[in-house]
């Protein structure tokens, strides 16, 4: 019984420290996306950046149901519309394209509506 316990009380420390290591990544992104989206964005030196953005939004997918990153840059989205567009051409895969074409959808739509 005593083995069981030890056993029991190890699994949920690991378990405590995976979530903790899993929230400290997605608050590190949070971070990122937010440093962008209050940037002033040049057209011709901050493609990088914004791939760079979208690529965390596409690891967001995975962990933030609610889509906060994509409304945190709607605004910055709605500014540069082209800038976005490049880049997620220039990071499309097959196993991304329908999660990017989401993304990029969703901050239109958020741009527009005045949300964003």
């Amino acid at each position: 019984m005593k083995t069981l316990f030890l056993i029991l009380l190890f699994s949920i420390q690991g378990f405590s420290s995976e979530l903790t290591e899993q929230d400290k990544k997605m608050d590190a992104l949070f971070e990122k996306l937010e440093l962008i989206s209050d940037k002033k964005l040049d057209e011709k030196t901050d493609l990088e950046t914004i791939k760079s953005a979208l690529i965390a939004l596409l690891e967001l997918e995975k962990s933030d149901p609610s889509r906060t990153g994509v409304a945190m840059l709607a605004s910055s989205y709605g500014d540069h519309e082209s800038l976005y567009k490049k880049a997620a051409k220039q990071i499309e895969t097959p196993e991304n394209k329908k999660s990017l074409k989401e993304i990029l959808g969703m901050m239109k739509k958020l741009s527009t509506s005045g949300n964003g």
